[in-house]
Parts: structure tokens; C-alpha cells; sequence
């Protein structure tokens, strides 16, 4: 027997009747992110995580090493970047890449897709999802 047949449709909590759209959402900058521009103008940006499991803490401890992660954006993600102020959602910070670098709209769809694909992968950000909902709705 299958677990699916097991759940009966009323167990299961209705759908929300209006789901935010994923450009809606805001990206914040994750803490403690470090910020250097190289001179061939590529920004150079690192984040120590804390440590996680046990493991992790125990190698910490033994080591004093934290873990990090780092990534180098060129000049287009440099302006993603600095376009996250918390305010923007990812529809403004997509225009604003549009504008700046007359990218066609799927082009600049796949730019900003990527970027956050990539830095919230690395903690670099994260997504306020619905930000201008009541936490009550």
C-alpha cells in the first residue's frame, strides 16, 4: 500500500489563493559579508558560516578555522549586488540590470536568476519571500 493513498484529500491544508510571484521577492545580504573590489574591477565578496553540526563544531574547536565561502562577481553581478538594499525586490533589481546593461528581458530573467541562484547557494543572501504581506494573513 502507498503512502499517498493513505492521506485523505481533507487532511491536507488548502492551497493559498494568491501566491506572491518569486520576482516579488526582496533579497537581503546575508551577515557578516565581507566586501573587496580587486583592481580588474571584479568585486570580491566572503562570508564566514557558523558552525553547523556537531561535526563541524567539533572541527572548529580542534582547528579554529571557520568555514568560509567566497565568490568573485564581475561587473554585471558587482550591480546585482549593490542593487540589494532591502527595499528593491528582484523585479526592480532585474529592470535596473536591464537598463544598465540593455540586456533583452529573458536575458536579464536568466542574469538575475542565476546571481540568486548563486549567492543565496553560498550564503551570501537570503529572500525575504512576501514582504509587504501581513505575517497574520
Amino acid at each position: 500500500m502507498r503512502f499517498f493513498s493513505l492521506v485523505k484529500s481533507k487532511d491536507l491544508p488548502p492551497a493559498a489563493a494568491e501566491r506572491p510571484h518569486p520576482l516579488e521577492a526582496v533579497p537581503l545580504r546575508g551577515e557578516g559579508v565581507e566586501e573587496r573590489m580587486s583592481e580588474r574591477g571584479e568585486l570580491h565578496l566572503q562570508v564566514t558560516l557558523p558552525p553547523g553540526g556537531i561535526v563541524d563544531q567539533t572541527l572548529y574547536r580542534i582547528s579554529g578555522a571557520a568555514r568560509t565561502r567566497q565568490v568573485v562577481l564581475d561587473e554585471k553581478g558587482a550591480f546585482f549586488w549593490k542593487q540589494i538594499d532591502g527595499e528593491k525586490n528582484l523585479f526592480d533589481i532585474r529592470q535596473a540590470l536591464q537598463r544598465a546593461y540593455r540586456l533583452s528581458p529573458e536575458e536579464s530573467n536568466q542574469s538575475t536568476i542565476l546571481f540568486v541562484k548563486m549567492l543565496m547557494r553560498r550564503h551570501f543572501i537570503r529572500m525575504n519571500i512576501a514582504p509587504n504581506r501581513n505575517a497574520a494573513s
